[in-house]
């Protein structure tokens, strides 16, 4: 690597050269900075050659990377730029864990002081240099993918957003990209990140919201070929200064809202509002908003705002507002079922409580909605309030979820409705502690520094529970973002957890059964019952999820035996006999095709004499795929699920070379195997033809469909047949 000058002696370039022969033959030079900057610094490793430079004024250091060893370069990144620095000396280095980059200043005036070394580390680790670099809670900082696992992860620091994800529940996490303007190419200020994503098998699909330093929100979203895209939502003309924004995905929708607040031009007074906007992943501009609320005050200024979207695709939303005769705050709610907004609803309604930071998520028939409340004198504490979502109320508040009316509680997190996570202070510092309505109280960390910020993610698809929590930590510069895995619950990856279940044999009918005469008491079981037929109404499937589990139990007491028809979408799937004091579990796997449109199935229960149905337990499950291993309620009339083929772990894995791929075929039938890159593009076809019932290998060399060999990262194995697919993941290194 060298400076070249040409034409003016001023003016330099710089360029690369490799060699793969200890030095005795270079590849042809290729340009890496253009004019004027000088003293290029190179190292390597193993994501590829690190390059970094220096403007003549001192005051610029710039830096770039290729991972082809010098056939293309990413684009400059400032790493400095004006300020106190004087960059004299500039040098990167590379050992774990990661790059280090030391330059002198301070020696531009002749008889000046000794020169000052300066430090700065790039690594795998995740730093900030704020102590609030995953605050604010309303808009996450951290999601999951259902299918692949992978966390992505958004912060804040160096007042820009921070991106970056992990694929081992977060031990290890991806050096961060820092988002830019996808016009300009610029690392963009920006503040108050929020990620959401698009569930894939193949493909990482997360999508950030942000305001950046003009006070305008943007949309940021990962394409195809692997580069960030956006637009502005709300651009600085609009006049209006937008709070923390939130954002969430459904399908291939994101829906985005905040707050905003407007002086009124010649006035005093303020206006404030919670805008709310919907529109395609891959749009290239906004739509116009949903108001949410509004009033002729700022008591919605800076307002902090949640949303979650259930299964039936319609968005749920929180705010704090300033109401009379005090100005304490208030929870507010409103939901859009269908193409309609309801009317806005209070949440907290608690007089002289200041309620702040509300968060709001949901899973299955249930919406949760926590914050904390601060009044003066009382250390702040946390509530919680639930509801169905079929049903417009909430329910009591009940007591505070924090129960420790001697320790100051901020800022909480729903995952799911089952736990709530939040920053506590039992001592000096914050630690992050939980409560599951299931497995009650715990620390998901404590250690002697703040933890504060707090942001969380279950995976409640099966047994056992995978809780992520992800936070800011430390007492001093450079603040890390810490990650904790913790697991609940057991019994194997094949126990599947219900999405919700139907209320069967109660007083008052669920509000999903759509028909029954009356219920019954049998001892231990509570069962619906008419003389021919039940029907109920199962909505919230998510189309995203490829299959869902429908599981019940039929029961009756007396004598003699009961034929039982189980039909879905008005076609009939199962027959089966109930027999007196016996109870019969079933388990129908539903493919998406049935709800795919509009959401939801309806099943009837058929008895074709007209003597009697009975059904004691109803439950809906999510399923990755049609395997599964029979969790739940157990029976030898349990409906079995035969799969066409079985997609082995790829040995080795992570690998350098080669790996092997294993599969079983049930039946016969055609396959195609083939390799996808982590933008969901198609890296090669290893198998694709008709195959015979039994084991099969295939083995990939790590190299695409010309023979060229690929990059290290993430890849995705696919095997398919006309009816079904399965998905793994496979890691390349070099």
């Amino acid at each position: 690597m060298y400076e070249c000058k040409i034409g003016d002696p001023g003016i330099r370039y710089n360029y690369y050269c490799r060699s793969t022969n200890l030095g005795q033959n270079w590849s042809p030079p290729t340009e890496i900075f253009p004019m004027h900057y000088f003293n290029p610094v190179v190292t390597a490793d193993y994501e590829g050659v690190h390059v970094v430079a220096t403007y003549p004024d001192h005051t610029t250091l710039k830096y770039r990377k290729s991972t082809d060893y010098g056939q293309s370069w990413s684009e400059e990144m400032q790493l400095l730029n004006g300020g106190h620095y004087l960059v004299y000396s500039a040098d990167i280095a590379n050992n774990q864990p990661g790059r280090h980059l030391i330059f002198a200043d301070n020696i531009a005036v002749p008889g000046s002081q000794a020169p000052n070394i300066w430090y700065m580390v790039n690594d795998d680790s995740l730093f900030s240099n704020s102590n609030r670099a995953t605050a604010f809670n309303g808009g996450r900082h951290l999601i999951r993918d259902p299918f692949c696992n992978i966390l992505h992860l958004v912060y804040h620091s160096q007042e820009r957003v921070h991106y970056s994800f992990s694929n081992d529940g977060g031990t290890n996490w991806a050096p961060y990209h820092i988002l830019e303007d996808p016009q300009t190419q610029i690392k963009d200020f920006g503040e108050y990140p929020s990620v959401g994503l698009i569930p894939s098998l193949i493909g990482l699909n997360p999508c950030v919201v942000y305001i950046d330093d003009e006070n305008q929100v943007e949309y940021r979203y990962l394409d195809y070929t692997g580069e960030w895209q956006g637009f502005t939502i709300l651009p600085t003309s609009s006049g209006l200064n937008p709070g923390p924004p939130s954002v969430v995905t459904y399908s291939n929708d994101v829906y985005v809202t905040f707050s905003v607040i407007c002086l009124v031009p010649g006035g005093e007074s303020f206006i404030s509002g919670v805008f709310f906007y919907q529109f395609p992943y891959y749009a290239t501009q906004p739509p116009n908003p949903d108001t949410l609320d509004a009033a002729s005050n700022g008591c919605l200024g800076s307002s902090h705002v949640s949303i979650t979207v259930d299964g039936n695709g319609d968005p749920h939303c929180v705010w704090e507002k300033k109401v009379s005769p005090n100005n304490w705050q208030d929870i507010f709610y409103r939901w859009r079922e269908g193409a309609n907004w309801h009317s806005v609803y209070p949440v907290s309604d608690q007089a002289n409580f200041r309620s702040q930071s509300p968060h709001i998520d949901d899973y299955g028939d249930y919406l949760s909605v926590v914050w904390y409340n601060e009044i003066a004198g009382t250390p702040d504490e946390i509530y919680r309030r639930r509801k169905r979502i079929p049903r417009p109320r909430w329910f009591a508040i009940g007591l505070p979820y924090s129960q420790s009316p001697w320790s100051v509680s901020e800022f909480p997190v729903n995952a799911a409705d089952n736990f709530t996570v939040w920053s506590e202070k039992p001592g000096i510092e914050f630690d992050i502690r939980y409560r599951s309505d299931t497995y009650g109280f715990g620390w998901a960390s404590q250690a002697p520094e703040r933890e504060s910020f707090c942001h969380s993610q279950l995976q409640r698809d099966y047994y056992p529970w995978d809780l992520y929590t992800i936070f800011t930590k430390g007492n001093d510069i450079p603040y890390r973002i810490g990650a904790v895995h913790q697991q609940f619950g057991g019994g194997g990856p094949d126990i599947n957890s219900p999405l919700y279940t139907v209320e069967t044999g109660k007083d008052t009918a669920s509000v999903f059964c759509v028909q029954r005469e009356s219920p019954i008491q049998y001892g231990g079981y509570q069962v619906d019952y008419a003389a021919s037929e039940l029907i109920y109404d199962l909505p919230l499937l998510e189309p995203i999820f490829p299959y869902h589990l429908i599981k019940g139990t039929g029961y009756f007491e007396g004598a003699g035996n009961k034929p039982q028809e189980l039909w879905v979408n008005n076609e009939k799937k199962f027959a089966f006999v109930v027999n007196a004091n016996q109870p019969f579990n079933f388990e129908i796997p539903i493919p998406r095709k049935l709800y795919q449109n509009e959401h939801r199935i309806t099943v009837s229960i058929k008895n074709p004499q007209s003597n009697g149905v009975y059904l004691a337990n109803l439950e809906i499950c999510r399923l990755i795929d049609g395997r599964y291993g029979g969790g739940g309620p157990q029976s030898t009339n349990t409906l079995p699920v035969v799969a066409e083929f079985t997609l082995l772990p790829n040995t080795p894995n992570p690998f350098v070379k080669t790996t092997n791929i294993s599969y079983q075929i049930q039946k016969s039938c055609k396959v195609f195997l083939k390799i996808y890159d982590i933008a969901g593009q198609l890296i090669n076809t290893l198998v694709h033809e008709h195959q015979n019932s039994g084991f099969h290998t295939a083995r990939w060399d790590g190299r695409d469909a010309g023979g060229r060999e690929v990059s290290n990262g993430i890849y995705f194995i696919e095997l398919k047949s006309d009816n079904e697919s399965i998905t793994k993941k496979v890691i390349k290194l070099r």
